[in-house]
This record gives structure tokens, sequence and C-alpha cells, in this order.
């Protein structure tokens, strides 16, 4: 028998170099992840270590506000909120309180220091009374001390300012326009259209439009609002139940039993979790309301 040469019929040898190639590129691979990774933590270092070096700075520049003011910062992300205050008092000693206004302000709220906090978010206002995060601030501490025309003042400037609001703000205006005298839901059914206007048709302010309609017992402006989410929500079961109720409220018993149908051939067949037992429950009390 001839004897082979190296390399000759060396199926073996050839994927030997191949998982060696493969396991050079995997090791590539892990080194440049790796270099990423040090490089990123390099750029953007742990709280704790931020606030050591600007303890470091400190130490060799006493009197400067700004790192006084970065590390109260810092400290108040930390969640060391007693070192924080301790550093935006320095701060404000050393260079102005209008320096800490804003972030000692939010500080202030986050600790249910409500009066404090509309005091320094006010004073930053003054000089910058378009800021969104002080106007949003200011507003959810006035409504949180209990003065809900103060809020609503400051919610309604907010999205005056503001191109995209959270709808969440509009949720809170228009609780504050509910709970005032004088207002009631009309006042806060504009309120969540102007936001819907804005932001456009979020469903929970339309859902929270649906609800005032029907405490105000207007049901077909209840149904017409509904009637908006059905591509929302897919006009799934629980669409359709609700609808239902709203049509039996007003009399329009064949159109609310098609859609009790509906819903009834959607719920068939799926597994019955306990939201779904719920609306089959909702489901068969209308349907007893509708009589055979």
């Amino acid at each position: 028998m001839t004897p082979r040469r190296v390399g000759e019929g060396g199926g073996v040898l050839r994927r030997e170099r191949r998982g060696l190639r493969v396991a050079g590129c995997v090791a590539w691979v892990v080194l440049v992840a790796w270099m990423l990774w040090a490089s990123q933590a390099a750029a953007h270092p742990s709280l704790e270590e931020w606030i050591s070096t600007l303890s470091a700075r400190l130490e060799a520049a006493p009197l400067d506000a700004a790192l006084y003011r970065e590390r109260a910062v810092a400290y108040a992300n930390e969640g060391q909120s007693a070192r924080a205050l301790a550093d935006f008092e320095t701060a404000a000693e050393l260079g102005g309180v209008l320096g800490v206004a804003l972030d000692r302000g939010m500080l202030l709220y986050k600790l249910g220091r409500y009066d404090e906090a509309r005091r320094d978010l006010g004073l930053h206002l003054q000089r910058f009374p378009r800021d969104v995060a002080a106007l949003e601030y200011r507003a959810r501490a006035a409504r949180e001390a209990g003065d809900g025309a103060a809020a609503l003042v400051d919610f309604e400037a907010l999205f005056a300012v503001e191109t995209n609001p959270n709808p969440g703000h509009y949720l809170s205006a228009a609780q504050i326009l509910e709970e005032m005298k004088g207002a009631g839901s009309g006042r806060a059914l504009e309120m969540l259209d102007a936001g819907m206007q804005k932001v456009g048709p979020v469903p929970q302010l339309q859902r929270r439009a649906i609800a005032l309609e029907v405490k105000s017992e207007h049901y077909q402006a209840a149904i017409v609002r509904l009637r908006t989410l059905e591509n929302g929500l897919g006009g799934g079961p629980d669409w359709n139940i609700e609808l239902a109720g709203l049509l039996i409220l007003v009399d329009q018993e064949a159109e609310a039993g098609r859609h009790l149908a509906e819903a009834s051939a959607q719920l068939e067949g799926l597994r019955l979790t306990p939201a779904r037992k719920r609306s089959l429950a909702k489901l068969e009390a209308l349907q007893a309301r509708l009589g055979p």
C-alpha cells in the first residue's frame, strides 16, 4: 500500500482546520464583545464610582457649586436623599438657589415634600417659564397637595408648550376638573377630547370619556365613543359585550342581541381564563335582560 502524503485524502485534517477557523472566529467575536463592554463600562461608570470621582474633585475644589450640585443629583439617583439634600444646600450657599431649584424641587416632590417642591420649582419657572419638567413636577406637586386649581394651571401650560404630552397628564387634569366645584364632567370631557386631538385616539383617554358619558347617562354619546375603539380592541368579545350593554340602555335590543351573539361565538372554544369567565358572566347577565 502506497503511504499517503500529509493532506492527501485528509478529510480529518480539513475538518480540524475548519474547526480551528470557527473557534478563532468565535474567540474574535467574544474579544470584540468584551472590548465593547469594557469601553461602555469606562464611558458609563456606576453611580458609586461617579460619586467617588466627584468627591475627589471636590477635595481639590471645595468651593465649586457645580460639583456639589452634580454630586447631589448622583446621590439622589442612588437613593441617598439626605446626602443629596445636604449637597444641594451647599451648592445653593456657594452658587445661589437658582442653580439647584429644578433638581432639588424634583427630589422634594419624590420625597412627598410638596410645598417645598412647589417653592423650588416656582423659582426655576420664574426664569424658565416654558420648562416642561418643572411644569410637570409642579403640577403633580400641587395636585398631591390638594391644590387642584394651581395644578390645572400648570397642566394647561404644559400642554401648550409640549408637542407630545403624556396622555396620563390629561387624565390627571380631567380628574381635577371632575372634582372641582362648578366644573364637572363637561369640562373634564373637553379636556380629554383636547388630549385626543393633540396626541391621537389614545384608548385610555377615550375609556375615561366613555365612563364620564355613562355616569352622566349620555348613553348614545358613550356608544359613539366606544365604536371608535372597535379597531383598537379588534372588535373582540369584551368590546361586543360592552357595546351590547350600552345598546340595551337606549332600547336598541335587536342590535344588542347581535353583538352578544358575536361575543358568544368569539368566546366559544377559548380556554376559560378568569378574565374570560368574567366576560362570560357579563354576557349571560345581558342575555337574561334581553329575555328569550
